[in-house]
C-alpha cells in the first residue's frame, strides 16, 4: 500500500476510534448521569458499553500499527485531549446545599455527585489511548532505534 493512503488512513482511523469512544462515554455519561446520579443496566447501557470496548480494542489495534510521523502525531494529540477530558470531567458535580437546594424533586435539583468508581472509571477508560499509545510507541522506538 502506498506510504500517503496508509498515512490516510491511519489517521481516519484513529479519529474514528477516538470519536466513538469519547461518543460512547459522553453517551453513557448522559444516560445515567445527566441531572442525577440513576444508572440504569438497559440496553442503551449496554450499547455504549460495547462501544466503549469497541472503541478501545480498535485504538490498541491502532497504536499497534501506526509508525509513520503524521499519524503519530495526530494520534498523539487525539490521545492527549482525551485525556485531557477525562482530567477535567473527574471532579464531582457541585450539589446544591440545603437553603438554595429545590422543593421535592423539582428538575435540575441534583441530590448527589456521581460515585468516585465511576468517575475514576472514566478516566481508565478515556486514560487507555494515551496508555496505548505510549506504549506501542515506546516499543515500536525500542526495537527500531533510527
Amino acid at each position: 500500500m502506498k506510504p500517503l493512503i496508509r498515512s490516510l488512513l491511519m489517521l481516519i482511523g484513529w479519529l474514528a476510534g477516538c470519536f466513538a469512544l469519547l461518543q460512547a462515554t459522553v453517551m453513557l455519561d448522559f444516560h445515567w448521569d445527566f441531572f442525577d446520579w440513576h444508572p440504569q443496566f438497559d440496553s442503551e447501557a449496554l450499547v455504549a458499553g460495547l462501544e466503549i470496548v469497541a472503541g478501545i480494542v480498535a485504538i490498541g489495534f491502532l497504536g499497534r500499527v501506526t509508525r509513520d510521523k503524521a499519524s503519530l502525531i495526530v494520534s498523539c494529540v487525539l490521545c492527549v485531549a482525551l485525556l485531557a477530558l477525562a482530567v477535567a470531567w473527574i471532579s464531582p458535580e457541585p450539589v446544591p446545599q440545603p437553603p438554595f437546594r429545590s422543593y421535592g424533586d423539582a428538575p435540575g435539583a441534583r441530590h448527589c455527585a456521581s460515585p468516585v468508581w465511576y468517575r475514576g472509571a472514566r478516566l481508565f477508560v478515556m486514560a487507555l489511548p494515551a496508555a496505548f499509545w505510549a506504549l506501542w510507541f515506546r516499543w515500536h522506538h525500542r526495537s527500531n532505534p533510527a
